[in-house]
């Protein structure tokens, strides 16, 4: 005679509980995951729909002013190249930083256009000892050779209250500091740079004279005193976008008269 709530080895228990929350958690992981894609997917359309809109930037001037948004080409000998920042990748060199290239594609999108940011130095103590930055944001007057300055990215790419601007930080073990988009607050004066005339000849007498759009010069980093250039040979970048990208260095090519090449060639450009 078969008796109730006794089970023997042959007994068979369906564990409906442990089936049905297991088979829960595989639900709601699948829907956590579906909503995260869906929100990354948004994220980075907007990033795109960012970074690739048209801008408007100065129009029409001969001389180059602070607060200027302008394009900014190297002159190799190939085919001119815009530097370009993309906030959508990482830059490979310092993580801290957003990818910055050369690029094909010379147009009024986002990731194109800097501003001009003139900055000035002054002495906070008495002493004289601790030195600051400031920026110029009210004074748009003329940019002159040797004046410092930095390139800021468009707020309307970068969505961040952070000043974006491009910069050269210092790399332990590293044969040339690597151009990246990062806050000013972490590049402090390794985003500061002048620029000069290409013609070393008339480097000296150009000094403080104001800087003409479409004039060949040379982009220079203060702290290092490198050039902005292409490098030796163009070095194309794989990204996912619809021109080819070339890797940007801080790098100045010397002729055998010690003097920068075709490859540093740079100019500012209006519409």
């Amino acid at each position: 005679e078969s008796r109730k709530n006794v089970f023997s080895t042959r007994t068979m228990i369906n564990n409906w509980v442990e089936e049905r929350a297991a088979r829960d958690a595989v639900i709601k992981q699948y829907v956590e995951l579906k909503q995260r894609g869906e929100v990354k997917a948004a994220v980075e359309e907007q990033e795109l729909k960012n970074t690739t809109q048209k801008l408007q930037i100065t129009n029409g001037k001969e001389y180059v002013n602070n607060l200027d948004k302008v394009l900014c080409v190297v002159h190799q000998s190939e085919k001119p190249l815009a530097i370009t920042a993309d906030v959508r990748f990482q830059n490979f060199d310092f993580r801290q930083g957003k990818l910055v290239s050369l690029s094909e594609d010379i147009s009024t999108e986002a990731r194109h256009v800097f501003k001009i940011v003139r900055c000035q130095h002054f002495q906070s103590s008495k002493m004289g000892k601790k030195v600051e930055q400031k920026l110029d944001l009210l004074d748009n007057s003329e940019l002159k050779q040797g004046d410092k300055f930095y390139l800021m990215a468009d707020p309307a790419m970068t969505k961040t209250e952070e000043m974006m601007v491009l910069g050269c930080p210092k790399l332990t073990n590293a044969p040339f500091n690597p151009i990246v988009l990062a806050p000013l607050s972490i590049l402090g004066p390794d985003a500061e740079f002048v620029v000069e005339n290409f013609q070393q000849a008339f480097r000296l007498q150009e000094q403080n004279t104001p800087v003409k759009y479409n004039l060949p010069l040379v982009l220079r980093h203060v702290i290092s005193g490198q050039c902005i250039g292409c490098g030796k040979q163009l070095q194309q970048i794989p990204v996912e976008v619809t021109t080819n990208e070339y890797r940007i260095f801080c790098q100045s090519i010397l002729d055998i008269h010690k003097v920068e090449g075709q490859e540093n060639c740079f100019t500012f450009i209006c519409e």
